[in-house]
């Protein structure tokens, strides 16, 4: 058998030249390396201008998958001018080989053409059996390509994948074509068939029966010239007649030097004689091959081991005619057998110390190997197991014994790591293993088994259900905590010793205007929104620290532009561990800007409520004294006592008013309602009355009524409640008017309620004073404006309003006077 060795470009030209009739099993280890070789081989015919057929998955050939771009471009035109047969998907694969008799027809008519010069078929074996092609279609189809050679003028490569072929098919193929191609070497096929079936035959040569080819002196000298090892051959008298090139290059010497025996007396009764076997009389009393081994000085100047293999040559009479030996150079194999046995003994030692189990199964899953670790880890004697699955040990439930872990890498081999499978020792012990492992993979390059390590993680495993259950306490300790302290409406910060930030709640968040996670490690004294503020902070945690009795102190928070001056009273405690010491201080702030408000409200409510009763009854006590004794003032005619009586009446009424007030705001902070004395009041008539009233007290001032007298004013109401709604609301419009402003009343019906307004031009209100307006002893205006009042009448009227199930609204702006709206149901 010639072979052709060629690499590179030669190697590939060798392909893409070859003559008709010429078929090439290409097998390959690599993908790229078969796209590579059939791109080339169909860019050579197409350019040609030969035709092709390709039996190719699908995308074969993207640019990324060819020699290049052009080589794409070309095959895509070819496909459109019909040069180039490609059934791509698996369907109309099965389709065209269903009848391979129709499918020969249509490649014949393909290859006929109009301007027809040969076609070039290319196969992907490995594609038809992934497609399900049987093995005997595509054997079927090889024999055809055999017996169509000679009418058809075809050139065929067929890929196979060394891994995924059988050897039994690589062997029919090996025989039905012409070459054989494997990693860069191109050999004559058509061999391991029937006589007459190969390469000879298919190629139309003739060999001549019962002529002997070769002669047996030429056949020897090929074979001594070419073999990898050292030849030699001793005559009887034990002299060197012949020697290859290979004992020349170990000996460091020529032929010549060798064989004419120049060179052996110097070094003959050493280690060359031992070499060669000169003075070994067992050779020559063996009945057979003695075989040796020996180290030998090479001429590269390095020891080198050989094995050395001698036998007798007897001649037609039966004597002994010399010696044949040779010498194989093993230092290679004698070294790896060296690393090996310190791998051996590496492992065995590694093996021995480890804590981890290293197994190896084979693919039944039954043990070839176990560590001496199976007795602590599995509970088992290592030898006991070995011939044995964990299936057939493990008790566990079926959807929970391993083999739901094999079977899923029995379809798919592959590498696994840390999969963790509990087993139970035979004494009850459950114990949790962290499985990892390889694929074995054979000689036929399939896999075999796997091999491993098996890490006992039960304590990890307790550990870690421990580490969880505390952290599962922690964080729920930790959740009731934010908890707690998300619902303390008061602002609340924990300060290291340094006065950093380690923790505030939302409401500290907005009182220092940060976010928790911005003011973490921040000094709190530089968030403060003020020197003093940060100096009466510093202080207090000094204080704290030191154990003083100092533990509060109240704090005025400086006010921003929108929002008012606030107050707060600050307490702190000390942060301590489990040992007692004092890592932090935690400082609670206390909203106090209400109860300063209340204070400051109900301070100014007993002046106001002292001015105003003082007021009345200093004209009383006048007055009075002036009709108690007449005679010391001159005496007073009875028009004038009378007036003086009147007006002791008035203010009698203004004190009776202002005592009323406060009994029903006693009333309603204790929780019981206004009684109400419910009947008919005509709503035109008691705003009249009201006006007139207020008219000859306040004559600078225009009051108004607007009331339609077509129709009924008439709504379902306390009267005396309703008329002191009226009165405050008209008094609040003569208080906060100018002198000649109008002040107006109107009343109408509005769908099912009643709607009475009462306007004024005075000077109004801000939205802030409109929020607050109806508060218990709030004031628009302060004691020294002249306007006289406890600041209770608008709380009251809210109240009597929506006792009758009424609402009011107010409308206002600063400068333009104000309008209060209150609406009664009609029907009471």
């Amino acid at each position: 058998m010639t072979r052709i060795v060629a690499s590179g470009r030669n190697f590939k030209q060798k392909i893409e030249d070859l003559e008709w009739q010429d078929h090439v099993c290409y097998v390959y280890d690599l993908d790229q390396e078969w796209q590579e070789a059939a791109s080339g081989f169909l860019a050579a015919g197409l350019t040609r201008g030969e035709r092709g057929c390709c039996l190719l998955p699908a995308g074969f050939w993207t640019g990324q998958k060819t020699r290049c771009a052009d080589d794409a471009i070309l095959f895509q035109r070819a496909m459109e001018k019909g040069c180039l047969l490609h059934p791509h998907d698996e369907d109309m694969l099965v389709a065209w080989l269903a009848d391979l008799q129709v499918f020969f027809e249509k490649l014949r008519a393909h290859c006929s053409a109009a301007g027809f010069t040969g076609c070039r078929c290319i196969v992907d074996m490995h594609w038809l059996q992934r497609c399900g092609i049987p093995e005997q279609v595509r054997g079927d189809f090889l024999l055809w390509l055999n017996q169509s050679m000679a009418d058809m003028p075809l050139l065929a490569l067929c890929g196979y994948a060394r891994q995924h072929a059988a050897p039994a098919e690589l062997q029919v193929a090996f025989a039905r074509h012409s070459y054989v191609c494997h990693a860069g070497h191109l050999l004559p096929g058509g061999f391991g068939m029937e006589p007459g079936y190969g390469h000879a035959r298919r190629l139309g040569l003739s060999i001549s029966k019962g002529r002997r080819p070769f002669r047996r002196g030429p056949v020897l000298d090929a074979i001594f010239k070419a073999a990898p090892f050292a030849l030699w051959i001793l005559n009887r008298n034990r002299q060197v007649v012949f020697v290859n090139q290979q004992v020349c290059d170990t000996l460091g010497v020529s032929e010549e030097q060798i064989l004419s025996g120049a060179w052996l007396p110097a070094a003959g009764a050493g280690e060359y004689g031992t070499f060669f076997g000169m003075h070994d009389p067992a050779v020559y009393e063996a009945g057979g091959p003695v075989e040796t081994e020996l180290s030998l000085m090479h001429a590269d100047g390095c020891l080198h081991d050989y094995r050395v293999i001698r036998t007798r040559v007897m001649g037609d009479d039966g004597q002994i005619e010399g010696i044949l030996g040779l010498a194989l150079d093993i230092t290679d194999r004698k070294i790896a057998e060296k690393r090996l046995r310190q791998s051996e003994r590496r492992f065995r030692d590694i093996a021995l110390e480890v804590g981890d189990l290293i197994w190896e199964v084979g693919p039944n899953w039954r043990f070839r190997y176990l560590s001496e670790k199976a007795k602590d880890i599995l509970g088992y004697e290592a030898d006991r197991l070995v011939g044995r699955s964990l299936a057939e040990l493990d008790n566990a439930a079926p959807q929970e014994t391993w083999q739901v872990l094999f079977r899923a890498l029995e379809t798919a081999p592959t590498r696994f790591r840390n999969v963790e499978k509990w087993w139970q020792t035979p004494d009850g012990r459950q114990r949790c293993l962290l499985l990892s492992g390889v694929p074995v993979i054979g000689e036929d390059g399939r896999p075999g088994g796997f091999r491993g390590v098996a890490e006992d993680i039960t304590e990890r495993k307790q550990q870690e259900a421990n580490l969880k259950r505390a952290l599962w306490q922690a964080e729920d300790a930790r959740d009731k905590i934010d908890s707690i302290l998300r619902s303390i409406t008061d602002a609340l910060i924990v300060v290291d010793s340094g006065g950093r930030f380690v923790m505030l709640n939302p409401a500290a968040e907005d009182l220092f205007g940060t976010t928790a996670e911005q003011a973490l490690g921040a000094s709190v004294y530089a968030l403060c929104p003020g020197s003093n503020v940060s100096d009466a902070i510093r202080r207090l945690m000094a204080d704290v620290a030191t154990g003083s009795a100092v533990d509060e102190i109240c704090l005025a928070w400086p006010a921003e532009s929108a929002r008012r001056q606030t107050y707060f009273k600050a307490r702190a405690s000390q942060v301590r561990n489990l040992q007692g010491d004092g890592p932090g201080v935690i400082v609670l702030f206390q909203d106090m800007t209400r109860e300063r408000e209340m204070e400051r409200l109900k301070t100014e409510f007993i002046s106001t409520a002292a001015h105003e009763l003082r007021t009345p009854l200093t004209s009383i006590m006048g007055y009075l004294e002036f009709c108690m004794h007449p005679e010391e003032f001159g005496g007073f005619p009875d028009a004038q006592l009378r007036e003086f009586m009147a007006e002791i009446y008035d203010k009698a009424e203004v004190l009776e008013r202002i005592v009323s007030d406060l009994l029903d705001i006693s009333r309603m902070d204790a929780g019981r309602e206004i009684p109400l004395i419910m009947e008919t009041v005509d709503v035109s008539q008691v705003s009249r009355k009201i006006l007139q009233h207020f008219q000859l007290q306040f004559p600078a001032y225009r009051f108004e009524m607007v009331f339609a007298p077509e129709i009924s004013h008439r709504v379902q109401a306390d009267r005396q409640k309703l008329v002191q709604v009226l009165e405050n609301l008209v008094s609040n419009a003569v208080k906060y008017s100018p002198e000649g402003s109008v002040v107006r009343v109107s009343g109408a019906s509005e769908g099912t309620a009643y709607r009475i307004s009462v306007c004024d031009r005075g000077i109004g209100m801000t939205p802030q004073q409109i929020a607050r307006m109806f508060e218990k002893f709030y004031r628009a205006v302060d004691l020294n404006s002249g306007v006289r009042g406890l600041g209770l009448g608008m709380h009251i009227v809210k109240h009597i309003i929506e006792r009758h199930g009424g609402t009011i609204a107010v409308h206002s702006q600063p400068g333009k006077g104000t309008e209060i709206i209150v609406n009664l149901p009609l029907g009471g």
